[in-house]
């Protein structure tokens, strides 16, 4: 018979093993690469003692002062581990284990995303008010599950939320996801959900079901019902799914929510929509709209409810990145992507937290009706790409876009303007604060700027000098014809008006120079208003609030002498800042529009524009949250605005609108200053409408140059008050030296 010799093979049982390193914060690195430990554990064995290694590990204080704390230990999954946990993890690979931070005093949150089963499938630990998104977790994407109902294949399509918390939401507690599960290939179902106003609650309220894939349920949506609430209006469903999807697109099962707000806006059954007038003008728009050659996109807030605004885009191409609205610029980004959503049907954008992970640079691609100040509509649109040819609205169908927005291509900020096209005559019916005046019309060439163009006669065009290249400052512009009206020559943002004629004006720079323009002012807070005149200036510490204790001002901006009286304090914190004082074309341009909406005709306004931002003690990072930080500023009258004294006025621009402050003006060291407090960083401007200045409202009369007190009586009256006083003083004074005569 045969020998088996398998019997007497070797078998080598001896178990794998694998490294397990620890690592803690560098100091020098600034960052968590220190190895504290590493050890060789065997396959399903526990690496050993990790509190030893926790009591290793230090805590630490950031470049700001901000203490951290370790929390525990995290894995390149971003998934945090506590000691205990460590202790009793089952090794079957390599791993590193990094020590995790949070702020000392900082509130944390535990989310915890389960199975189809019910069973954790992870857990993450999260600062409170922070974003998924932003804390840089990733959502689980659980394994497809068949349906033991229906015996179909089902993937997991998103999370549902808990109670009113989505995971595109800051976390403000501990929360707790369950997986949604969808057909590959639907129909699908959408939910729809209900919160109670009086109760905060959500409560399922109907079902839309039968939803072919790729197909738009909109219409279906909002023909369902609502619950009513006495004191609450409905305001509609919410076009922002909060289980991600797209509403006009349906790929899979979906939730929404019914939004209500407070109050009761009834407002009738809508009434019969009336005669329709006397039959308006020709609107190409909505004729594409109807023929199905074009189609709305729309851009709604957070709330999926208001309507930021809506663009008709034709059919086949990508939807556009609109400017994000006031308040969502940063933080904020459009769901879904619009540059890679193609416009096949009618299109919901919604805005959503960024993840900050989007490095695409973009420049404002600007589009004005004819009279250049009118903002038709604002794009973002990626560099070296060309700017969309956006149709003309209702009463501007003969006009085109000047220049062409389909042969440039997009390197800087870009305005375009509606201009006759050819022969379109007088042009039709104007809407929307447009015009279209009769007139010819005329060609400006702006060099080394922006603003060229067609424009009528007449027309304010408005010109913006490009950012001067390192080392050079806007110096002036220089216009041919030379005697075209031009607001402004030494404003790196001004006005042309049109003339008969064309009109060719170039952005001239020069050298910039070290000096007072570039000077700054230290504020000690010390109580004191001595200044040494050598760029720094003891300022007065304001009361009522904490102020910094070593607070530069750095002045980067002509036309701004005696610089040595400049001070400023930083209300609502103890931290030392640095306060720039500069000038930009982006915030010329900001405060003429503004002064433009203001006044309309600005060729009778002086005005000085200014960028004021705030930084960091080095000067060179930016702060661009600014909640509860206040800046009380002294600077010297402008130059050129020094002979109208106290009738010059001081605005902030705040959504292309003068946000008038109340200023005080002194005398320092026989310098006419001026003071008023920032409570936001943005474009800043003093100016003074020569018009309406004069002697006691006669427009004719001289300007008051006496320094104003901040008071409403000027100095010239406490000086006469003074003097009378005096007179008074010393007749009594006199009186009471006199003898007394006793009647005898």
């Amino acid at each position: 018979y045969a020998v088996r010799y398998e019997y007497n093979a070797e078998v080598d049982l001896t178990p794998a093993e694998y490294v397990v390193n620890f690592y803690g914060y560098d100091e020098d690195a600034k960052i968590v690469t220190k190895l504290i430990s590493s050890q060789t554990v065997e396959d399903g064995q526990s690496p050993s003692s990790a509190m030893a290694i926790y009591s290793v590990v230090q805590n630490y204080t950031d470049a700001n002062g901000n203490e951290y704390t370790m929390d525990g230990w995290e894995t390149t999954d971003r998934t945090v581990y506590t000691n205990a946990e460590i202790d009793s993890y089952v090794v079957e690979k390599d791993i590193n284990f990094y020590a995790h931070y949070i702020l000392a005093d900082a509130t944390m949150h535990t989310v915890t995303f389960l199975d189809n089963s019910g069973a954790v499938a992870k857990t993450y630990t999260i600062k409170d008010g922070t974003t998924l998104a932003s804390a840089q977790i990733d959502i689980p994407k659980l394994d497809d599950i068949v349906d033991s109902s229906d015996g179909k294949t089902k993937y997991n399509s998103g999370w549902l939320p808990d109670g009113s918390i989505t995971t595109a939401d800051p976390i403000t507690r501990d929360v707790t996801f369950r997986p949604i599960y969808s057909s590959y290939n639907g129909p699908y179902t959408i939910t729809l959900k209900y919160e109670d106003p009086t109760t905060g609650d959500y409560f399922d309220w109907d079902t839309v079901t039968g939803i072919e894939a790729g197909s738009d349920a909109t219409e279906k949506v909002d023909k369902v019902a609502y619950k009513s609430f006495d004191g609450y209006t409905f305001k509609g469903w919410s076009k922002s799914i909060i289980t991600g999807g797209d509403l006009t697109n349906v790929t899979s099962d979906l939730i929404i929510i019914g939004i209500y707000t407070s109050g009761n806006e009834n407002g009738g059954n809508g009434g019969n929509g009336g005669n329709g007038g006397n039959g308006g003008s020709y609107d190409p728009i909505e004729e594409a709209i109807a023929n199905g050659s074009m189609f709305y996109a729309y851009y709604y807030y957070p709330n999926g409810i208001d309507l930021f605004t809506k663009v008709a885009i034709k059919k086949g191409d990508k939807a556009y990145n609109i400017v994000k609205p006031e308040g969502y610029t940063k933080g904020y980004e459009w769901s879904p992507n619009p540059a890679e959503t193609e416009m096949d049907s009618t299109r919901n954008f919604i805005l959503v937290p960024s993840d900050g992970t989007d490095s695409t640079e973009t420049y404002t691609v600007s589009y004005y009706y004819t009279d250049g100040v009118t903002l038709y509509q604002q794009i973002e649109i990626e560099t070296g790409t060309f700017a969309p040819n956006l149709m003309m609205p209702a009463g501007y169908t003969k006009c085109v876009w000047s220049p062409s927005p389909t042969a440039t291509e997009i390197t800087k900020n870009t305005r375009f303007t509606m201009v006759a096209g050819e022969g379109s005559g007088n042009g039709e019916s104007g809407e929307n604060g447009g015009s279209t005046e009769t007139g010819n019309f005329y060609t400006l060439t702006v060099v080394n700027g922006s603003g060229s163009g067609t424009y009528r006669e007449g027309t304010q065009a408005v010109i913006v000098a490009n950012e001067p290249a390192k080392g050079l400052q806007f110096g002036s512009w220089t216009i041919s014809p030379d005697n075209a009206p031009i607001a402004s020559k030494g404003l790196s943002a001004t006005v042309i008006t049109m003339p008969s004629e064309n009109v060719t004006v170039t952005a001239n720079y020069v050298t910039k120079t070290s000096d007072n323009n570039n000077s700054s002012g230290n504020n000690n807070n010390n109580n004191s208003s001595n200044n040494n005149g050598g760029g720094s200036g003891n300022g007065t510490t304001p009361t009522g609030n904490k102020v910094s204790s070593g607070t530069t001002v750095v002045i980067d901006k002509n036309g701004l002498s005696n610089t040595g009286v400049v001070s400023a304090v930083v209300n609502g914190s103890s931290d030392n800042f640095t306060i720039k004082v500069s000038e930009s074309s982006a915030a010329s341009e900001a405060v003429l529009k503004a002064l433009m909406a203001e006044f309309g005709d600005v060729s009778k306004i002086m005005y000085f524009p200014m960028d004021i931002s705030l930084y960091d003690a080095s000067g060179e990072k930016k702060i661009t949250d600014t909640t509860g930080l206040t800046v009380t500023i002294t600077l010297p009258i402008p130059d050129s605005m020094i002979p109208y004294a106290g009738n010059n006025k001081v605005a902030a621009v705040v959504n292309n609108q003068l946000d008038v402050l109340s200023p005080k003006f002194t005398t320092i060291n026989g310098v006419a200053c001026v003071t008023f407090t920032c409570t936001h960083f943005s474009p800043y401007v003093i100016y003074v409408n020569t018009e309406t200045i004069g002697a006691l409202g006669d427009n004719s009369g001289p300007s008051d140059s006496t320094p104003k007190t901040g008071d409403g009586i000027k100095p010239k009256w406490f000086l006469a008050i003074g003097l009378a006083a005096i007179g008074v003083f010393f007749f009594v004074w006199n009186d009471k030296r006199r003898k007394k005569v006793i009647a005898k």
